[in-house]
């Protein structure tokens, strides 16, 4: 995969995270913004019942390119598809 391209190898590291919490909650997630090879997200643990935030986080992920084991430049196309709400 090069740089400008957007099929399949370029990939971003998903984060995980747990936190033992009493009561249904609600994990909200947002893109916050983009750097030249990454993106910047935030997220929020927030108890259905309460409103209460229980837990936040924020990560930057880097495209990175596995096959030239290096990072890549985000495309404006790749940018637009890390736009696009999950629904």
């Amino acid at each position: 995969m090069g740089a400008g391209d957007d099929r399949g190898r370029g990939a971003l590291g998903l984060p995980r995270l747990a936190k033992g919490t009493r009561g249904p909650a609600e994990v909200r997630l947002g893109l916050e913004g983009f750097g030249h090879k990454s993106a910047t997200y935030r997220y929020e643990i927030v108890l259905v019942e309460t409103g209460r935030l229980v837990a936040a986080a924020k990560t930057i992920q880097v495209w990175y390119d596995y096959d030239a084991s290096r990072s890549v430049p985000l495309t404006d196309a790749t940018k637009s598809l890390l736009s696009n709400p999950v629904k």
